[in-house]
């Protein structure tokens, strides 16, 4: 049957956003519906006429926030229509979320005063996302309480998994644990954790480490807890600390493009095939690396 909201403007403009894991579609049941691999819906619930922004607001409503097609289809929506809407429904959350991302999507501002109104509204309803405090866009009347910026933003669903993940409280648990040992015993505890993590940082590119080598790397572990500024400068000193070889050490980013190519070791227990892999280009790498360390910081 016919497809819905993010999946209906995914076939219809073709965009490359990664496949959903439950499209939207209607079918022959009494309520929304989710299952393993979709969201069924009444006819009665879905969208009365095919145009792109009833798709879009039927989508936000029942299937969430997804920033990778509301990246690329906010910039195939026309601007007019989301103000049309403004006028007649300036309160609607859906509305105003839509019209915030659009604007940040499209990089500029709709025409016109816009008498918004009804009280701030959070883009990521917490009760099924992992949230943050937020930012507060006074203009749209919406708090962005994503997990890093709209640059790079990580979705985290609060799936039954993860929620039982959450409710083990295993990093309270852990300083508890270490806070019990005693000092001799946290000490000798981490010596060999660093030990431990620097044989297998180098087991994967098949190198045994020399020990200069492998205390080289336990100093740089040890550093892990103190506050610095995440920055490419900061990133360079790691890489050039770790490695050995002069000609091995960057001085930036990287100015080439690379990518992996198979055989890997324990590749072919899952794999079929060899895997390739082609990272980001060169010409969006400090854009994508300055939007992911500013998402990692606190």
């Amino acid at each position: 049957m016919g497809s819905l909201g993010y999946q209906s403007f995914c076939e219809r403009f073709q965009l490359t956003a990664f496949p959903l894991s439950r499209p939207a579609r209607v079918a022959p049941v009494s309520r929304v519906t989710q299952t393993a691999d979709a969201l069924l819906v009444p006819a009665q619930v879905a969208p009365r006429h095919d145009e792109p922004l009833e798709q879009l607001l039927f989508a936000l409503k029942h299937e969430g926030v997804n920033l990778q097609v509301l990246a690329q289809a906010l910039k195939r929506l026309s601007g007019s229509d989301i103000q049309r809407r403004v006028q007649t429904t300036p309160s609607s959350r859906y509305v105003r979320v839509l019209g915030f991302l659009w604007e940040a999507f499209n990089g500029r501002e709709l025409e016109g005063n816009l008498a918004i109104a009804g009280p701030t509204v959070d883009l990521f309803d917490a009760k099924r996302y992992l949230t943050a405090p937020g930012q507060r866009n006074a203009r749209w009347k919406v708090n962005f309480n994503g997990l890093g910026s709209l640059r790079y933003a990580v979705t985290v669903e609060r799936t039954p998994a993860i929620e039982r993940l959450l409710a083990l409280n295993i990093l309270d648990r852990a300083n508890a644990f270490v806070t019990g040992l005693g000092q001799q015993a946290t000490d000798r505890a981490l010596a060999w954790a660093y030990l431990h993590e620097t044989e297998n940082s180098f087991a994967i590119e098949r190198e045994r480490p020399s020990q200069d080598k492998a205390e080289a790397f336990v100093a740089l572990l040890k550093q892990a807890h103190q506050p610095r500024p995440m920055d490419e400068d900061y990133l360079v000193e790691l890489q050039n600390a770790a490695i050995t070889n002069p000609l091995d050490r960057a001085a930036a980013y990287r100015h080439e493009q690379n990518w992996l190519r198979g055989p890997l070791r324990g590749v072919r227990k899952t794999c079929a095939k060899r895997p390739n892999f082609s990272p980001a280009s060169t010409r969006c790498i400090a854009k994508s690396m300055n939007a992911s360390m500013c998402a990692a910081m606190p």
